[in-house]
């Protein structure tokens, strides 16, 4: 089929055009406010008896802030609880720095971590920065595909060769996360309208925490496991074979190596009950 000799440029004007709008309605601010849009809105769009073009275009534009904003605030509570009234300026900031690149809302928050730490103006605390980090992985466990449970018949016959060579697959719906401050014990303390004691989660110093955050049952847990046990897992989900997972974790400091042998069985039986371990490839006898 041969195209209008002028079609070409239509749709050139057309991209144009859905750009400049696109751009407009990403605008932070009020666009009525701005007599340099007006000339601009008036012609493109059109007005109507009761609003001028411009009003009608800024509608769009708030509306876009609002879905936004509340997509956010409904997917990241304990973060907006800690940021309180710099929560809407860390919004406008998140948006204007990392625009919606697709229609659906799922993905719109995933970035929002990085850009606390790295790239908001006013700093972010390290518990602000952990709490969105676990918020984060919520996202992402929630939407995880499904899958089916570990069968049995597929370890039952495993000989201790092939334990050492097979890759123990961790489920699509777990993440495993490294945290300072103890945000999750911290965002139920929020979601239930609790203010935190100044010595209590948001404060308290230690070692690490080691968390697994997962989907069960169509609900969303947390775990928090020993360092041990993490590195474990961290080698696993990285598709190391058992043996060589387990070599890992023994060398990782004093008292690993007898701490994976008390614990193996019992953290194998675990994880497979919590269903953290979708699947057992062994290598042929």
């Amino acid at each position: 089929m041969t195209a209008l000799p002028d079609g070409g440029a239509e749709l050139a004007q057309i991209d144009a055009l859905l750009e400049l709008m696109a751009r407009r309605i990403q605008h932070p601010a009020a666009l009525t406010v701005d007599e340099r849009f007006r000339p601009e809105a008036e012609h493109y769009f059109r007005g109507s008896r009761r609003l001028s073009a411009l009003e009608r275009l800024d509608i769009y534009r708030e509306q876009f802030w609002l879905r936004h904003a509340d997509s956010l605030a409904e997917d990241f509570p304990g973060t907006r609880s800690l940021l309180g009234r710099q929560w809407e300026q860390v919004v406008r900031g998140y948006l204007a720095e990392v625009p919606p690149a697709t229609p659906s809302l799922r993905e719109l928050g995933f970035r929002l971590p990085d850009y606390l730490a790295t790239q908001w103006s006013e700093g972010a605390t390290g518990v602000v920065v952990d709490m969105a980090r676990l918020e984060r992985a919520y996202l992402e466990v929630f939407d995880a595909p499904d899958e089916a449970p570990l069968d049995p018949a597929e370890v039952a016959t495993l000989g201790p060769e092939q334990w050492a060579a097979a890759r123990l697959e961790l489920s699509a719906a777990l993440r495993l996360l490294e945290l300072a401050h103890p945000v999750a014990d911290l965002r139920r303390t929020l979601l239930l309208g609790d203010a935190p004691a100044p010595s209590g989660p948001a404060s308290r110093p230690g070692a690490p925490i080691h968390l697994v955050v997962y989907r069960r049952e169509l609900a969303l847990w947390d775990k928090e496991v020993s360092a041990d046990a993490f590195v474990l897992l961290q080698e696993l989900a990285g598709g190391a074979a058992l043996g060589a997972a387990c070599e890992v974790t023994a060398e990782r400091g004093s008292g690993a190596a007898q701490a994976l042998d008390e614990h193996l069985s019992a953290w194998f039986s675990s994880w497979t009950r919590l269903g953290w371990i979708s699947r057992v490839v062994a290598p042929a006898p």
